[in-house]
């Protein structure tokens, strides 16, 4: 498993609508982003890169995605410096792979 919902527990206090609302918008909005940023890197397009990673760093700690919280803060600098690019595409690819699996992992809490 590659989610916790631990950190959102705590911040919401256990409140389950609060969670369901949480993990719904992110179970909706997460695979448009995730087509956005491969889009972007087919077209070598690092200002959207760092946007979309950017935008979805912070689900990262919500869901306690930690195998992706130093990624995607080093893939956001990548993009804005445009330096390390021969990394990027992987770490899209690894981005994408996690967050895809995730969404799937948190679709039973909904």
């Amino acid at each position: 498993m590659y989610t916790n919902l631990d950190y959102l527990n705590e911040l919401s206090g256990g409140d389950e609508a609060f969670i369901k609302d949480i993990v719904g918008t992110f179970v909706e909005e997460m695979p448009d982003n995730l087509s956005r940023i491969k889009t972007a890197l087919a077209n070598g397009d690092y200002a959207t890169i760092r946007t979309v990673a950017h935008k979805i760093k912070p689900s990262m700690t919500f869901f306690g995605i930690a195998e992706l919280e130093n990624e995607i803060i080093e893939l956001e600098q990548n993009a804005l410096y445009q330096t390390n690019l021969e990394r990027i595409p992987n770490q899209v690819e690894k981005l994408v792979r996690i967050l895809s699996i995730a969404i799937e992992e948190l679709k039973v809490h909904l």
